[in-house]
């Protein structure tokens, strides 16, 4: 009976959800709407398969946001967003904050709150980019690369809420631990991902590689957690790794079914497991919440010109920029987790207010030339240019060296190398194998030296050991990571030893001569 049970839940979740989130795209609002609506009209508490289908749902989605952030692909769009985007989502947040503190809100509540307001949604906005046809649009780009930022923001900002809830691991050692995972997925992470698809392929079929990629994915997401980082931060790193490989697009591709598939259970978990409370202050909250949403549109207004934008596409951005995102709800989600007392009024606060902007700015939409007329007309003399960034590539120039590369990995490795022999109980292997890895790289990092350097390469190896040895050294002893302070100290004789014979070396021996003391 309990296996029946489960399979009418699975089979009543797929199908009222898919329902009413077609009827909300019907009705020109994201799916997801309808299918928070059906979490919370169906009465159906979450079980372990919907919890299971959930977690896959929320590390597709993080993982995706990082496939979409790779550098080479940001243009001149992209730089343009690197200026506007702060200014509008901490303009927004600011205001979100203090709105919170007017409601009577605890100061985290007003921290979630200011972040649930600055962030647009992705998926209303890249629809209507798509459905109008407005991809090739200088507006359109800079508001998908201004997304894409917002994503990071808010991702980063999951990661530290799931972490108050799941994670005991100090929040100095988290520190450290996700600044290591993104230097490695950053670095080496892109040429590890390619190595690994071309082992797979040589034992799977095309048609098994999504089945390959998302067991990987979900198999890092639980690695990154045994570090204290959060699965859905290790999803979103995984996502970065692939996003600079030949193979992202057709990742994306493969994967984008999938994706749609678990996040479905994801947001109709979030109904079943969260209420929300549609009371008179949730209520305000909607209201003021969609009138300090519009104000963005005026903040771009000003600020896009002042970077050389014109006011016209400035209006047009403001408006594509409109609609509230789906990640406030999520945020209002773990407020309740965490125990927060105003949680469930705002989440029936900001499903109104996504409900309200989502609907303006749809008619905004359709209207977008004679709103922007009226822009233009009426725009101050004072919208002029004050800084033009549009000739900055953000594709040049980017990439660390392999030298840098592969003596910083050895380290970050050397150091998670000590924290699973000394903070973990493992096993042997898992230490043996990061500790093969680090020295692997160390050693990498030598013979790159030697060949930057050619006939200098054995003194200048010995001195970039030594020094390294000394930085290994300090900080195994800082921060009592035993396996970097033996690394270190080997490093650091290898390198007096080298850099001593290479030195001797280079004093004595002469040309067809060989010293008789050597």
């Amino acid at each position: 009976m309990e296996a029946n049970s489960l399979l009418f839940h699975f089979g009543a979740t797929l199908f009222f959800s898919l329902l009413l989130g077609s009827a909300a795209q019907r009705l020109g609002l994201p799916d997801i709407v309808g299918y928070l609506v059906a979490g919370a009209l169906m009465g159906l508490g979450p079980n372990e398969v919907t919890e299971l289908m959930s977690s896959l749902g929320i590390i597709l989605l993080l993982f995706f946001s990082g496939l979409k952030m790779n550098p080479r692909k940001f243009g001149e769009a992209g730089v343009y967003a690197l200026f506007l985007s702060p200014v509008k989502s901490g303009i927004i947040f600011v205001a979100g904050y203090l709105l919170g503190q007017f409601l009577g809100f605890e100061p985290l509540e007003s921290f979630i709150l200011g972040a649930s307001l600055a962030c647009s949604s992705t998926a209303i906005i890249s629809q209507a980019i798509l459905e109008r046809g407005w991809s090739g649009r200088k507006e359109a780009r800079i508001a998908i690369s201004m997304l894409i930022l917002e994503d990071v923001l808010s991702v980063l900002f999951i990661a530290y809420l799931l972490g108050m809830i799941r994670v005991s691991v100090p929040l100095s050692k988290i520190f450290i631990h996700t600044f290591a995972l993104a230097f490695l997925v950053l670095t080496v992470g892109s040429t590890a991902v390619i190595k690994i698809f071309k082992q797979i392929r040589f034992i799977a079929k095309e048609e098994q590689l999504p089945l390959f990629a998302l067991g990987l994915i979900t198999l890092f997401s639980y690695g990154v957690s045994i570090f204290g980082i959060s699965p859905v931060l290790g999803a979103f790193f995984a996502g970065l790794a692939v996003a600079s490989t030949p193979i992202a697009d057709k990742i994306y591709h493969k994967l984008l079914h999938y994706k749609k598939f678990f996040t479905l259970f994801f947001f109709t978990s979030l109904g079943m497991k969260y209420t929300m409370v549609f009371s008179p202050k949730a209520l305000l909250l909607s209201l003021l919440a969609s009138i300090l949403v519009w104000i963005q549109l005026f903040i771009i207004y000003v600020a896009g010109p002042a970077i050389g934008l014109e006011v016209r596409r400035s209006v047009k951005l403001g408006i594509l920029m409109l609609p509230l995102g789906e990640f406030s709800l999520f945020f209002s989600a773990i407020a309740q987790e965490i125990g927060l007392p105003h949680a469930s009024e705002m989440m029936g606060g900001l499903f109104l207010a996504i409900i309200i902007t989502t609907t303006l700015g749809s008619l905004l939409l359709r209207a977008n030339d004679r709103v922007a007329d009226i822009g233009e007309r009426y725009a101050p003399p004072w919208l002029t240019t004050i800084f033009d960034p549009s000739g900055i590539k953000l594709d040049e120039g980017m990439g660390l060296g392999r030298l840098p590369l592969y003596i910083l990995s050895s380290f970050i490795l050397f150091y998670l190398t000590g924290y699973t022999a000394t903070e973990l109980s493992l096993g042997i292997l898992p230490f043996v194998l990061l500790f093969l890895l680090s020295s692997s790289l160390y050693l990498k990092a030598l013979v790159e030296i030697r060949k930057i350097f050619g006939e200098r390469g054995g003194i200048m190896t010995g001195l970039v050991s030594l020094f390294g040895g000394v930085l290994a050294l300090l900080t195994g002893i800082i921060f009592g990571v035993v396996t970097l302070t033996l690394m270190g100290g080997a490093a650091l004789s290898f390198g007096l030893l080298l850099f001593g014979y290479h030195l001797i070396k280079s004093l004595y021996i002469r040309e067809g001569e060989a010293p008789s003391s050597l």
